[in-house]
């Protein structure tokens, strides 16, 4: 039992280290070629938005969905598929965490009423 409460520990720390690299992914956006001036450059586009020649009043780019095809030229529909693919990531790993967590209390129950034999 005990290996097992180390062990959905370590699944619990993998899980968390998935939810916030997750987090950072759809805070910061994806990486794209976009045109802030003259000449196009490869780069994060929507991190500091406020000083961007693009700047909208929608202070996030997750809730303005005319941004997500204007802004970068090159791959297509690269913030689409960002959103979405670091979305599923954020749930996928709450249901780790939890299913580890759940886990871990099953193990102390384990260790501190099973019966040996």
């Amino acid at each position: 039992m005990f290996l097992s409460i180390v062990l959905s520990g370590l699944a619990l720390l993998g899980s968390s280290a998935c939810f916030i690299l997750s987090g950072v992914g759809l805070t910061n956006g994806p990486l794209c070629l976009y045109n802030q001036t003259e000449v196009p450059q490869w780069d994060y586009p929507f991190v500091n938005m406020e000083n961007q020649a693009f700047h909208t009043r929608a202070q996030n780019y997750l809730y303005d969905q005319s941004l997500w095809n204007s802004v970068c030229i090159e791959p297509r529909n690269v913030v689409a598929w960002n959103i979405y693919f670091f979305s599923v990531l954020l749930v996928i790993s709450v249901v780790e965490m939890v299913l580890a967590s759940l886990q871990i209390i099953n193990g102390f129950f384990g260790c501190l009423c099973g019966l040996c034999e």
